[in-house]
């Protein structure tokens, strides 16, 4: 098997967005600019942000009156309403695509549907997604662990 790597590659236009929406929030303020999780999946991106001030955090207590970015894959409502309670100013650079998303399971949810996720539970954009449901929401790796539990259980 040959391996052909690509002489140019990119990353997608959510994460583009994320970046260039932290870069600004860098120059704009002089507060601290913290992160909830990892912005994106690139070490050497993170360290050049945090070079550039950028604190990431997983934990917003003590965060009050800051400035804080949503990371690109998004997180649950609870965050927002505490930064709404605390007074955390938000830059949300969640991907509009991941957005959508949540409000498509929230309005599901809202009207009493199951929801699906396929994906790795500790992922943080399935978190995210999770977050937006706060029932009914059941997470399965594969198609195989699906089988197994969830089509299982109906039986």
């Amino acid at each position: 098997m040959e391996i052909i790597r690509a002489d140019h590659y990119a990353t997608c236009f959510g994460v583009e967005r994320a970046l260039a929406l932290t870069e600004e929030a860098l120059k704009l303020n002089n507060k601290p600019l913290y992160s909830y999780g990892e912005l994106i999946h690139n070490n050497d991106v993170l360290a050049s942000l945090k070079d550039k001030g950028l604190e990431i955090v997983e934990d917003l207590e003590g965060l009050d009156g800051s400035n804080l970015v949503i990371r690109s894959h998004g997180v649950g409502q609870s965050v927002y309403s505490y930064c709404e309670r605390n007074n955390i100013r938000i830059i949300d650079a969640t991907c509009p695509k991941v957005r959508r998303i949540h409000k498509i399971v929230r309005q599901h949810c809202d009207d009493s549907y199951d929801i699906i996720i396929f994906g790795n539970r500790n992922h943080p954009e399935v978190e995210g997604i999770e977050g937006w449901c706060d029932k009914h929401v059941f997470i399965y790796s594969d198609l195989n662990d699906y089988k197994i539990n969830h089509i299982s259980s109906e039986r």
